[in-house]
């Protein structure tokens, strides 16, 4: 007489997994998260990025003390540039006695990212783009897309790490997108164009009647000659715009003094 040890045996001598009935030993429990929980989860992952975007622009703060000399070096010597007709990934050797920012710099460049750049755009693109930007108001996305693909006509095409497009039976290397990377050089670019003007309203204009007369009217308000008749200190405008609905792109540039 022989007793079962197990009830999944069967009387064939081996294990019985139940297979027929079809239904799985196995239950997925997916958690049933609160509102409380989910707005947390959110927070968590916002203030993350915020940690990561202040840390980026620390970075660049701590760069622009090296970048500025540089910069107002390059403003004076010719280089000659090709930027509007290609974009060739070259082997550059960087020196350890500066960042690599500023070895890039001194070539024509400004790198997109402060750490380890991969990708850099020539002061002349950048130069090109903020003109764009002033007189047709272009946006970064589709500059960097044009810039892509009127490059990409006669000059190798740049494609992104680990990612393949499936097309039918192809398989093909998905091209760089450009858009974030050229949006680091422009705010960079932009940064020292900001703090040369700083530096030189700075030291030519101490006082804030002296950057008036700098940047709006030195007639207006300029320094008086020695040897100027009459005081001039009030003007009175007959047929002035002065009221607070203006147009913004009139105004925009347009300090507020006085009402008579």
């Amino acid at each position: 007489m022989t007793t079962s040890i197990c009830s999944g045996f069967s009387e064939k001598g081996y294990f019985n997994f139940n297979y027929s009935s079809g239904k799985s030993e196995w239950v997925d429990d997916q958690p049933q998260l609160s509102e409380e929980t989910r707005d947390s989860i959110f927070r968590i992952r916002s203030y993350n990025e915020h940690l990561l975007k202040k840390q980026r622009q620390h970075r660049w703060i701590n760069l622009i003390t090296l970048l500025l000399p540089t910069y107002l070096h390059f403003n004076s010597c010719e280089v000659a540039l090709v930027d509007l007709m290609g974009m060739p990934t070259k082997s550059v050797r960087f020196c350890s006695c500066m960042p690599d920012t500023v070895f890039l710099l001194r070539q024509g460049y400004i790198a997109s990212t402060p750490v380890f750049p991969q990708t850099a755009f020539s002061v002349r693109l950048l130069n090109f783009n903020d003109l764009l930007w002033n007189l047709c108001n272009a946006h970064t996305t589709p500059f960097a897309e044009v810039i892509r693909r009127w490059n990409e006509s006669w000059s190798m095409k740049l494609l992104a790490r680990n990612s393949n497009k499936v097309i039918s039976w192809l398989i093909l290397d998905a091209p760089r997108e450009l858009r974030r990377n050229l949006g680091g050089s422009i705010d960079a670019y932009h940064y020292l164009i900001r703090t040369q003007q700083k530096m030189i309203e700075t030291v030519t204009s101490p006082h804030p009647q002296d950057h008036l007369a700098q940047w709006r009217c030195p007639g207006c308000f300029g320094r008086p000659p020695p040897d100027s008749l009459g005081d001039r200190k009030i003007f009175i405008c007959l047929d002035g715009n002065f009221h607070m609905n203006a147009r913004k792109k009139v105004t925009w540039h347009f300090k507020h003094l006085c009402y008579l």
